[in-house]
């Protein structure tokens, strides 16, 4: 049986056996620090923008009741 795996090793060029279990990434999966940082202001700041304009609707209906 191992007579067979050299034989077939050595037509195929198997250099050595493979490490079942490991990964070699070419790039890592996540964007690069800085654009990270970058996103997360950006979100921040939408968010601010949105929640402070849901708020001065909020404000703007309740003064247009009360202010005729």
């Amino acid at each position: 049986m191992n007579t067979l795996r050299e034989q077939v090793e050595a037509e195929l060029g198997v250099a050595k056996p493979a490490r079942i279990g490991q990964r070699y990434y070419a790039a890592p999966p996540w964007a690069p620090s800085h654009w990270r940082k970058t996103l997360k202001v950006w979100g921040a700041v939408l968010l601010v923008y949105v929640v402070l304009s849901f708020i001065g609707g909020i404000a703007v209906g309740i003064i247009g009741r009360v202010w005729p």
